[in-house]
């Protein structure tokens, strides 16, 4: 077949998509699914570009800023780990302008023709609320907005389709609290669960037949992906639009894609496109119902104020610690010990840099260099003792545990954690309850109190389901499944090892497949098949490396 050929081909099959799609919006099966792409031409930043321009006026060296673009690091994270540093206002503001692009106004057109009636997003911004505004329709009265928990605890999923609802996954500028409680979360690299429900009447319950997805990469590993992943039945069919500045059109099964695709199992088709060419297609199609296309394009009005924002990180000396948290986040830990040291300039340790002083001891004890991590965690717990603060204490003490257990002295970690134990009752801190429980767990199953370990690792994984700490509840199932290993009891070991695998793949951690290979390859020692047990820990090995 010649390349001509190929090309008309491509072309007539692109062709069945739109008109299969205008088929689909106007007998109202269709739900869309919006991200961050789809704000192009709206004056207001991508998140690789506002990441980007971040990382350049705090002075990163081009190699550190593609060190951390490349790690697919999630943007929401990213922000998330300046929240836990500074003030983040001024960014959440310029979410607060630009203007409808042409993806806003065809959704708002579509709306107000009655021929959607759901649409999710994870963009905070409002461009999608003032294109609908714009068509005259009024916000509460013609479209409930829900974005926050009591929103969500008030969705009547059988009657969704009675009227046009917008779902914002990850908040609204409108009330930025409800963007920082999911950032904060990200950042810890934990999933939000209340739009559980949601997404599984998206992808699978609800009465529509299909999902058109704009602007999204799936790139939310800790929310969005594992709930997709978890569908394992009645699944729609999903139309995925990934953008290319040319104006091609090839088509392929979403199957085929394997990193970052939650969609392995279901039926549809992904798009490769010029996503605004793609828009105008559909709408040239559907212009009868929804009047004649217009492209518009909207300037870039945000860098000067994300210069004067860097500007003021910089003058108080809190870019270095950002940095150092962003790769301490990706487990680049040389690189983070580099930007924390740094941010201490050489200063003793103080009331306004002791935490610097136990990131420092955490990043150490990543790069395996314990005696230097207990240095670093002595030091801030002998200054934080001075203040009775048993949040603060317990704290140091899991840190100390957690390095005594990385130089083998076990009934010392042991000793610490207990004293963390004590004081988590009082601080109520259940993130750091977990970490105490992991830590006695592995202790005691070195000394072989196998009974003893099991306890603390269930315990673990109660309090990880709970806060629904996903690299949390995969990490305490590989250690259990470990217990269960040398035990003999291969059954239960496997089922461990398996729910952990199917929590670590999506999240992309390295660290926990690793770990789930490695869990593997002691299960097929045990049983005697020492050629797979191989191949498990090849590819445990080839991920460390």
């Amino acid at each position: 077949m010649t390349e001509e050929s190929e090309d008309s081909k491509d072309k007539d099959e692109y062709n069945k998509v739109i008109s299969n799609l205008c088929e689909s919006i106007k007998n109202g099966e269709l739900i869309v699914f919006l991200g961050a792409g789809i704000s192009k031409n709206s004056g207001l930043p991508l998140a690789h570009d506002l990441e980007t321009h971040i990382l350049k006026n705090f002075g990163l060296p081009i190699e550190d800023i593609n060190r951390i673009i490349e790690s697919n690091f999630p943007f929401e994270a990213f922000i998330g780990n300046i929240l836990r540093n500074t003030d983040i206002s001024p960014i959440l503001k310029i979410f607060e302008k630009g203007q409808p692009n042409i993806n806003h106004i065809f959704i708002a057109r579509l709306a107000k023709a009655g021929m959607i009636k759901t649409i999710v997003t994870t963009n905070f911004d409002l461009l999608l609320e003032n294109a609908l505004i714009n068509e005259g329709l009024k916000e509460n009265e013609n479209f409930p907005i829900f974005f926050t928990d009591e929103h969500y605890a008030n969705v009547n999923y059988e009657n969704i389709n009675d009227k046009l609802t917008i779902f914002k996954i990850h908040g609204s500028i409108i009330e930025d609290n409800s963007i920082r409680t999911i950032l904060n979360e990200l950042a810890q690299c934990r999933g939000s669960d209340y739009f559980n429900k949601l997404l599984k009447f998206i992808y699978s319950e609800g009465k529509h037949h299909k999902v058109l997805i704009l602007g999204y990469s799936c790139s939310d590993e800790f929310d969005i992906s594992p709930i997709i992943n978890k569908i394992t039945e009645e699944w729609k069919n999903v139309i995925i639009v990934n953008h290319i500045s040319d104006i091609i059109y090839k088509i392929e099964s979403i199957k085929d894609k394997g990193k970052k695709n939650p969609f392995r199992l279901f039926p549809g088709i992904r798009v490769y496109t010029n996503s605004d060419d793609f828009v105008k297609n559909l709408w040239s199609a559907l212009e009868e119902h929804l009047g004649v296309y217009r492209f518009f394009l909207n300037p870039d009005l945000w860098r000067s104020e994300i210069d004067i924002w860097t500007e003021e990180q910089k003058k108080n000396n809190i870019h270095y610690q950002i940095v150092g948290d962003v790769f301490s986040s990706i487990s680049l830990w040389e690189k983070s010990i580099e930007y924390y040291e740094k941010a201490l300039g050489g200063a003793e340790i103080n009331e306004h840099n002791n935490d610097i002083f136990s990131k420092l001891g955490i990043a150490y004890f990543g790069s395996g260099e314990f005696e230097k991590s207990a240095i670093y965690h002595e030091k801030t717990l002998k200054f934080i003792l001075q203040y009775r603060r048993p949040d603060l204490e317990c704290v140091g003490y899991f840190n100390l545990g957690g390095i005594y257990l990385g130089l083998g002295d076990f009934k010392k970690a042991i000793d610490y954690c207990e004293k963390a134990h004590d004081l988590s009752l009082i601080s109520g801190n259940k993130g750091l309850k977990s970490g105490i429980n992991t830590n006695l767990g592995i202790a005691n199953f070195v000394l072989g109190n196998s009974k003893t370990a099991i306890k603390y690792f269930e315990r673990d994984l109660e309090i990880s389901r709970h806060r629904k700490d996903l690299g949390g509840e995969a990490l305490t199932s590989i250690f259990l499944g470990n217990v269960y290993c040398t035990l003999k009891e291969f059954e239960k070991a496997q089922e461990l090892y398996s729910w952990a695998e199917s929590i670590a793949l999506p999240l992309g951690s390295n660290t926990l497949i690793s770990l789930y290979y490695t869990g593997m390859g002691i299960l097929n020692i045990n049983k005697k098949n020492y050629e797979n047990a191989i191949d498990y820990f090849k590819k445990s090995l080839e991920i460390d490396k």
